[in-house]
């Protein structure tokens, strides 16, 4: 009996990291590990930001919309300031993201997609920040 289970259990634990390595693990920010500030712009929201921590890198993602979107088809260009402090508030990374407005196979893919080499300190702080593009 105690075989049986043991072959399960052997079964079990790689299926559940494949998956976990599929879906891009757990969102730190759903978690609580990390908290999430996006300061206001006039011209865009930040919502829908997602925190992952993908091995030795990190990785965010969100969706940077216009206030007033004057057609569906309407080109967004800036980038968004990313800065993550740790606990004691040092600052681990500080730099602009650029991001696209994009579609795939019919798919509206996040707006905004920062991986950075950091691991994450629990109690960590990214703060983002949109900053439209000079013509």
């Amino acid at each position: 009996m105690k075989t049986k289970n043991s072959w399960k259990l052997l079964y079990m634990i790689p299926l559940m990291f494949l998956v976990a390595c599929a879906t891009g693990g757990q969102n730190l920010t759903e978690s609580g590990d990390v908290t999430v500030k996006i300061l206001p712009s006039p011209q865009v929201q930040i919502h829908g930001v997602k925190v992952f921590q993908e091995g030795d890198k990190l990785a965010i993602r969100g969706h940077v919309e216009p206030h007033n979107q004057v057609s569906p088809t309407q080109s967004l260009s800036g980038w968004v300031h990313v800065k993550i402090t740790d606990g004691r508030n040092t600052i681990l990374h500080e730099r602009e993201h650029t991001f696209t407005k994009r579609h795939q196979d019919g798919r509206h893919l996040p707006d905004f997609y920062a991986k950075i080499p950091l691991i994450l300190p629990m109690g960590s702080t990214i703060q983002l920040q949109y900053h439209r593009k000079s013509h």
